[in-house]
């Protein structure tokens, strides 16, 4: 049965996904014939990639994050801040460093939403 054209490149999927006798290194769908077991192996590795996920953001505490963030912007937003040049950089490169791993994180529940969205999207035209 076809399906409705879309495409995601999602790096949360390492391994090849196995499609018609073709390894494919991101889902990239497009037209194509899918079976029952095509969306069963989806589902097992997205379920792997939330518990990644999960673990990786346990063992980050994003609430510190957060809050470090901001007071590291309120730092770099008062008067004076500029004063010691080197001191400076280096308050902005750990806002930099905690601001993309908050971002990182983001990211991998939105892949993970759409990966789910595309998989019921599936489901539904079968």
């Amino acid at each position: 049965m076809k399906l409705f054209a879309f495409s995601l490149s999602v790096a949360l999927f390492r391994r090849p996904i196995h499609h018609n006798g073709h390894a494919h290194r991101f889902i990239g769908i497009r037209m194509a014939h899918f079976t029952s077991t095509d969306i069963t192996q989806l589902k097992i590795r997205m379920k792997d990639a939330a518990g990644n996920i999960q673990r990786n953001t346990k063992m980050l505490d994003l609430t510190q994050l957060r809050a470090e963030a901001n007071d590291l912007e309120t730092t770099s937003s008062q008067e004076g801040f500029w004063d010691n040049a080197q001191e400076a950089q280096g308050t902005l490169q750990q806002l930099s460093r905690t601001e993309g791993i908050l971002a990182r994180v983001e990211k991998w529940n939105t892949q993970l939403e759409d990966c789910e969205t595309a998989v019921s999207i599936l489901e539904d035209g079968r």
